[in-house]
């Protein structure tokens, strides 16, 4: 399940990703331990989107099949934590049970100690074993939800702004990306077919790569240019730019 998915219903969603154990947070804060959770809590949300790893392919990281730097990998790391901080906060100014045992401890907060302590004692006492109630009735309390968004916004903050933390993020969530999938390059009579479907006119080099790659082939800017060069296509450039001269269909 994904994190993500998780916050949205902490209450249906059966266990979270992420253990509600104090040894995963930090002692000086509430953020998570990075080395501490375990990889698989971000995996389905990681890839989700689009991240992918494949050693000895550059740095190896891929979104959407896009090269992207290790820097980049721990902001989509930070996103999804922000992301789900977000939406468990949302759950929490929501969710009726939510809303009941916050606004029994509102009440609680609100009840003063008076000169009449007794009676004070009294009310106080009961309001709280209200919110006691309220909380046992639930299968996770509102206390330990509201710990956890705190968790994950102090962890989306600590990736972003301490590089340490980045860079063991990365390290420690690469394990469970997917590889990149393996595709066909494309044929000769593939880019042939593809080059004889243009319509005829000029067209800029770059922009040829760019529409081969929308049509779904996989094949490398030099090898297109090359078959375009093959079957003859005039080359001309105009300010610095090459254009290749689409002919009319015989």
């Amino acid at each position: 399940m994904r994190l993500t998915e998780w916050a949205s219903d902490p209450l249906s969603s059966g266990p979270p990703p992420i253990p509600f154990t104090t040894d995963i947070v930090n002692s000086s804060n509430s953020a998570y331990r990075v080395g501490a959770i375990p990889p698989e809590a971000l995996a389905e949300d990681l890839t989700a989107r689009g991240l992918t790893y494949a050693n000895g392919r550059g740095n190896g990281y891929r979104r959407n099949g896009d090269s992207i730097d290790a820097y980049r990998v721990g902001d989509v790391i930070a996103d999804v934590f922000t992301d789900a901080a977000e939406c468990l906060g949302y759950f929490l100014a929501t969710s009726e049970p939510m809303l009941s045992v916050k606004a029994a401890m509102d009440e609680l907060h609100r009840t003063p100690l008076r000169d009449d302590w007794e009676v004070a004692y009294s009310r106080r006492s009961q309001l709280s074993e209200r919110v006691s109630s309220l909380e046992r009735s639930l299968p996770v309390s509102y206390a330990t939800l509201d710990l956890a968004r705190d968790s994950l916004a102090r962890t989306a903050r600590s990736i972003r702004g301490i590089r340490y933390v980045r860079e063991e993020a990365v390290r420690r969530f690469r394990e469970v990306l997917p590889s990149p999938p393996r595709t066909r390059p494309a044929s000769r009579s593939e880019i042939v077919a593809f080059l004889m479907a243009l319509p005829p006119g000029p067209i800029l080099r770059p922009a040829l790569h760019a529409e081969a790659v929308d049509a779904g082939l996989v094949v490398g800017a030099r090898t297109l240019y090359a078959a375009a060069d093959a079957l003859g296509w005039r080359l001309t450039r105009r300010k610095g730019l090459a254009y290749y001269c689409v002919p009319e269909a015989p």
